[in-house]
């Protein structure tokens, strides 16, 4: 585990209300790992009701929070490698990752269309309790409602590294306006049908937690040099 997350260290809350700089990871994903994963009790606690009230919880942690589990060694590694510490996370969903990486010193940008959140901030005195809940769920960076691909397209994005998190379908369209060099993705291997092309190369990968079903990593990619695309040697990949 600790090749997995690197010497963790205690790092101050950016995000409100929260008492640590990584929930999802502190509060959430290690207590299970520690609990479950490596208790001798596990294959007690491994029984059907267990897990399906386990699945509610994650499936309850990706839909409010983030899909993926950052960690420092992955985080810092993208504030390290955007150009200036500039990044543009695309399609940023609730902003937990901008927050962590805007908390690290990076200079984040984020939007996203909100087609996957129809009733934002719609509630009335009729609604229920729980679609009032889903109505106001809470957003933890500063995300600008914009069509990503309009907003990459008129050089919004020139200077900074794209971030991608669980794209499938829908890269490609963003990439075509982009001019900048380093491009992050989360996800499963799925996912990242945008970069497979002759333009990309794949540049560093790194595991990250995972949910119980889920097989997603970070990888980043660099835009092939013209050396590179006339050869047709691609460089291996650095992890």
């Amino acid at each position: 585990m600790k090749v997995l997350l690197g010497d963790e260290e205690e790092l101050p809350p950016v995000i409100p209300g929260t008492d640590c700089f990584n929930p999802v990871l502190e509060r959430f994903w290690l207590p299970w790992a520690r609990a479950i994963l490596l208790s001798p009790t596990f294959i007690a606690c491994n029984h059907p009701i267990r897990n399906a009230a386990n699945h509610l919880a994650f499936d309850a942690i990706r839909q409010q929070i983030a899909w993926s589990v950052p960690t420092l060694p992955v985080l810092r590694y993208m504030v390290q490698t955007a150009p200036g510490g500039r990044i543009l996370d695309v399609g940023a969903g609730t902003g937990y990752w901008s927050a962590l990486l805007a908390g690290l010193g990076a200079d984040v940008k984020a939007v996203d269309n909100f087609s996957w959140w129809p009733r934002q901030g719609k509630v009335s005195e009729e609604d229920s309790p729980e679609v009032r809940l889903e109505a106001q769920r809470p957003l933890y960076f500063d995300i600008q409602d914009a069509d990503a691909a309009d907003y990459v397209s008129v050089a919004n994005a020139e200077k900074r590294a794209l971030f991608f998190s669980w794209p499938k379908g829908v890269m490609r369209p963003y990439l075509q306006g982009y001019t900048g060099d380093v491009i992050f993705w989360v996800g499963e291997q799925a996912t990242a049908d945008g970069v497979r092309s002759t333009e990309w190369v794949m540049d560093h990968r790194m595991e990250i937690p995972q949910w119980p079903g889920s097989n997603d990593f970070f990888a980043a990619y660099r835009r092939m040099t013209p050396a590179e695309k006339s050869a047709g040697d691609l460089p291996a990949c650095k992890s």
